[in-house]
């Protein structure tokens, strides 16, 4: 398994088994143990001991995360995070019934995002995002130890694994938001709760042909998937706006960009 979904990176929580299935919503099934959990794991094929960690069986496009459920416990992992019923269950694991595990973890990202009180950059925009969020953390680093999205996860299961990397360390964060369904807006606000945005261009994407014969990677062939980007990165300004008085969201340009990072020094 490759891609997002599946690369493997330490996540630092500080979560109890009771407290983990109470923000999740979800339903403990099997033995009940007092276990804190300290990281997400959701490839199992990187998983080197299990201790304190918990397996999350996201789905991703091709393959189902609880097919992987019994390569993580031969390693170890004796909590998972499930949706799926038809799997048989070992005696000595824990699992956590929900009804969605993307759901389960983007719930549990912003229950972790709350134990921290930092400011929070958030960046948004059709093109730019990534370029402009190492630009910043280099700017920002000289004087703070920042924590950043990795490359350019910025979809909800990117931003919620980006949310679960803030630790004790942690004085700010930068993190980049792709809007390409409705509602994400909303939803990546209240996970971020940001002091600071910034918009670096809310327009089309850089393909508007509605019909491609070879579609790039990237490309987007469809022009509903355009308008939702558009109105999603309206949408995430009017909610940094409105919804905190104390957030700033900025339209990009290289004086308000400094200008940010000065008023954080």
């Amino acid at each position: 398994m490759s891609g997002l979904f599946y690369e493997y990176r330490v996540l630092k929580i500080n979560i109890t088994l009771a407290e983990l299935s109470h923000v999740i919503q979800g339903v403990i099934i099997g033995v009940k143990v007092d276990t804190v959990i300290h990281s997400v794991v959701y490839d199992s094929r990187l998983v080197k001991e299990g201790d304190n960690k918990a397996f999350f069986a996201l789905n991703g496009p091709f393959r189902k995360g609880i097919d992987f459920v019994d390569d993580a416990y031969n390693k170890g992992i004796r909590v998972f995070v499930v949706s799926s019923k038809d799997f048989t269950k070992k005696k000595d694991a824990v699992y956590i019934q929900v009804d969605d595990v993307l759901d389960a973890l983007l719930n549990l990202a912003k229950w972790h995002r709350i134990q921290f009180d930092i400011p929070v950059i958030a960046i948004a925009g059709t093109h730019g995002k990534t370029i402009v969020k190492e630009w910043l953390s280099l700017l920002l680093s000289e004087k703070f130890k920042v924590v950043k999205s990795p490359k350019s996860y910025n979809s909800k299961l990117g931003l919620a694994l980006s949310i679960l990397e803030l630790n004790s360390d942690s004085e700010i964060a930068i993190f980049e938001v792709s809007l390409t369904e409705q509602g994400e807006g909303k939803l990546f606000n209240s996970l971020l709760n940001p002091r600071f945005g910034i918009l670096t261009h809310a327009g089309t994407t850089h393909n508007t042909h509605t019909h491609t014969t070879h579609t790039p990677k990237h490309t987007h062939t469809h022009t509903h998937t355009q308008t939702h980007k558009h109105t999603n990165t309206h949408t995430l300004a009017h909610s940094l706006t409105h919804t905190h008085t104390h957030t700033h969201f900025l339209s990009l340009s290289l004086s308000l960009s400094l200008s940010l990072s000065l008023s954080l020094s």
